[in-house]
This record gives structure tokens, C-alpha cells and sequence, in this order.
């Protein structure tokens, strides 16, 4: 997990999707296949910061016959787009194997939040097509707990042990399952 920040009060989204396409496309040149799914939040204080859970990034590379520590050198490529700012680590979830569904409930989350901030845009970015497009269902129950309780009797065939649920901030139901 990383996290793409700026030294300012950075409160321009279409600035924030721009600097991340160009950060995005030179850190492809530096690693090619980078796999990552983004999102966009706002801090309390308004500046944006993106959220980025990354697929199989080696510790270190070797860089022009220098061995350098991967994140070391995506700070530096953030930093030669926007200036000063940082890519923050997760050590946590680094040092833990995270399930495909538990680090799904925790993108949900900030993909959540996003939704009301899109203006126009998505709520989060992914490399490449392997993601599918999320699954929306609409219903009119009056209880959450109805609703809830027929999502599991038609998932049940297809959910696994490893299963998160949480409520949205904006409303709604969100549930993620490891794939068998």
C-alpha cells in the first residue's frame, strides 16, 4: 500500500488525476507490468492524496548498476512530478499477506467516500482490464437486514471463507470475497 501526497494544500482534483497519469506513466517505464489499484480521498483539510495498493513490487531493483529500494525510487519519480511531496509506505499491510478480500474492504472504504468528490470522474483507477467492472444491485427492501440477508442466499454457492462486509459511509452494502 502506498500513499501519493503532496507538501501543499493541494485541492485541485483535476491536477491530482493529472499528476497521476504522468506519474503512472513513467513508473511504467521503470517497471513494466506495474499492477495497482488507485483512489482519490480528501483529507479533512481539502488537499487530495491518492491510495494505491500494488501488485508484486520487488524490494529492490538495480538501477543504472546501483541496487535501489523500490519505494525510494517511486518517492523520487513523485517527487520529479510534483515537486515536493511523498509516497508514504504502509509497513503494516506489507508485512502481513493480505488477502485479495481483505485489501478489497479496504479500498472500498476510501472508494466510498469518493463517490460524493468524483465530480465527473472516477472514484478510483486501475492497471490494465483484469479488474471487472464492480456488480451495483438495486433494491427496494425498507430493512438492511433483508436486503443483506437474500445477498448471502444468492452468493452463498459462490462466497468463500475469506469474506468482508462493511456498510458505506454513503449509504449502501459493500461485500468482498477471495476468489476460490
Amino acid at each position: 500500500m502506498l500513499t501519493l501526497t503532496y507538501r501543499e494544500n493541494m485541492v485541485d482534483r483535476a491536477r491530482m488525476q493529472r499528476d497521476f497519469d504522468v506519474f503512472m506513466k513513467r513508473v511504467r517505464r521503470i517497471f513494466p507490468g506495474f499492477q495497482y489499484v488507485c483512489v482519490f480521498e480528501r483529507q479533512k483539510r481539502g488537499a487530495w492524496h491518492a491510495h494505491i495498493a500494488v501488485h508484486r513490487l520487488l524490494s529492490h531493483y538495480v538501477v543504472k548498476g546501483v541496487m535501489v529500494k523500490s519505494y525510494d525510487l517511486l518517492r523520487t519519480v513523485w517527487r520529479a512530478v510534483v515537486g515536493e511531496g511523498n509516497v508514504d509506505v504502509s509497513k503494516a499491510v506489507r508485512r502481513r499477506r493480505c488477502s485479495v478480500a481483505k485489501l478489497a474492504a479496504y479500498l472500498s472504504k476510501y472508494i466510498s467516500k469518493g463517490f460524493d468528490d468524483c465530480e465527473g470522474g472516477d472514484s478510483y483507477r486501475a492497471s490494465g482490464k483484469s479488474l471487472p467492472p464492480p456488480v451495483i444491485v438495486r433494491s427496494s427492501y425498507t430493512k438492511l437486514s433483508d436486503a443483506v440477508s437474500d445477498l448471502f442466499d444468492l452468493l452463498a454457492g459462490v462466497l468463500q471463507e475469506d469474506t468482508y462486509t462493511a456498510l458505506l459511509d454513503g449509504g449502501g452494502f459493500y461485500l468482498s470475497s477471495s476468489p476460490p
